[in-house]
C-alpha cells in the first residue's frame, strides 16, 4: 500500500492529509520521531470510521530493512495477540519516507489525564481512611489489567516486549477498559544515537539507560512499578529519582502495594516479579472494583 503523506488534492477538505487510504484530519501528538493522527475512512455507504494512525518518519540514511521491516513485524505481532487489554493493530503500511500502524480510535483518557481528572474530582486520596483504600483498590485494578496485557505479550514465543510503558501509553476508555498503546512499536525502532523522549525517561530501568539498549521483560516490569507508584501517590516520578526518595514514597502506601512496587523497581532485574505474579499479588486488593468504577 502506498502511504505517502501529501497535501489534499483540489476539492478535498483543507488541512486533511492522506496516508494511504486514511484521511488524517487531526494531530493527536507526537515525540521521538513518531506522530499520531486521527484518521478516517469513508465507507461506500457514506459512514465514517475513525482510527488512530501512528506514523514514523524515516531519516534519509535509514533503510527499509533497519526501520520499516522491524516496525511492521512488531505491529503484526501485536495484532496477533488479539488481547482485549492491548490496542489492536488493524492495518500497517509504508511508503515514501514513512511507515505507519493503525488502531481503532478510542474515546477516553490516557493515564496522565485520568490522574489529573481524579485529583480534580477529589478521588485521589492517600493515607489510611476509607477513601484512600478505595483509591488504592482502583490503583490495584489498573495495575492488574496492565499486567494482564503484559503477561499475554511476555508469554509469546519469542516474548514481545512493550519497551515504552508510560502513562501516555496506558489508555482508559470511556467504558473503563484498560488498553495498552504502541505495544512494541517504539522498541522496534533502533536509533542508538538518538536520545529517548523525555516523557519516557522516568520509566526506563537503570540497566537500559543507554539509548542502544534493547527493551526487556524486566524493563517492562520496572516501568509498571514506577507507573503504579505515580498512580498511587499522585506525584510524577522525578527524573533521576534516588533510592531514598523511592523508599519514602513506598512507606506511605499500604504495605502490600508498597512491597510489590519496591520489588518492581529493584535495581536487580532478576528479582523483579513477572507480570503473572503481579496479577496474582494485586488481585486480592480490588475484589470490589470493576471497569465501570473508573468512569463512574
Amino acid at each position: 500500500m502506498s502511504a505517502i503523506m501529501r497535501p489534499p488534492p483540489s476539492g478535498e477538505q483543507p488541512g486533511v492529509k492522506k496516508l494511504g487510504r486514511y484521511e488524517c484530519t487531526e494531530p493527536l501528538g507526537g515525540d521521538g520521531g513518531f506522530e499520531t493522527y486521527r484518521g478516517r475512512i469513508k465507507g461506500l455507504t457514506g459512514l465514517d470510521r475513525s482510527f488512530a494512525v501512528k506514523v514514523l518518519r524515516l531519516k534519509r540514511s535509514e533503510s527499509a530493512s533497519t526501520i520499516v521491516e522491524p516496525f511492521i513485524q512488531a505491529a503484526k505481532r501485536s495484532a496477533a495477540l488479539a488481547n482485549p487489554r492491548i490496542a489492536t493493530v488493524v492495518d500497517t503500511g509504508a511508503g515514501e519516507g514513512v511507515v505507519f500502524a493503525v488502531t481503532p480510535f478510542m474515546e477516553g483518557l490516557d493515564l496522565s489525564r485520568f490522574l489529573a481528572a481524579a485529583r480534580q474530582a477529589g478521588l485521589l486520596v492517600t493515607g489510611k481512611d476509607d477513601r484512600a483504600r478505595q483509591w488504592y483498590s482502583l490503583v490495584a485494578y489498573v495495575g492488574a489489567e496492565i499486567a494482564r496485557g503484559l503477561h499475554a505479550a511476555h508469554t509469546q514465543n519469542p516474548p514481545l516486549v512493550h519497551g515504552a510503558l508510560c502513562p501516555g501509553n496506558v489508555f482508559i476508555t470511556s467504558r473503563g477498559a484498560i488498553r495498552l498503546l504502541d505495544f512494541g512499536l517504539r522498541a522496534s525502532v533502533r536509533r542508538p544515537f538518538e536520545p529517548r523522549p523525555r516523557r519516557l525517561l522516568p520509566y526506563i530501568a537503570p540497566e537500559l539507560a543507554a539509548p542502544s539498549a534493547d527493551g526487556t521483560l524486566a524493563g517492562d516490569m520496572y516501568a509498571l512499578g514506577v507507573l503504579l507508584g505515580e498512580l498511587a501517590s499522585g506525584d510524577p516520578p522525578p527524573q533521576g529519582r534516588r533510592a531514598s526518595e523511592m523508599q519514602i514514597l513506598l512507606s506511605t502506601l499500604p504495605e502490600d502495594l508498597g512491597s510489590l512496587i519496591g520489588r518492581q523497581v529493584s535495581l536487580r532485574p532478576a528479582t523483579r516479579p513477572s507480570a503473572e505474579e503481579t496479577v496474582a499479588l494485586l488481585a486480592a486488593s480490588y475484589a470490589d472494583i470493576s471497569a465501570p468504577d473508573l468512569v463512574a
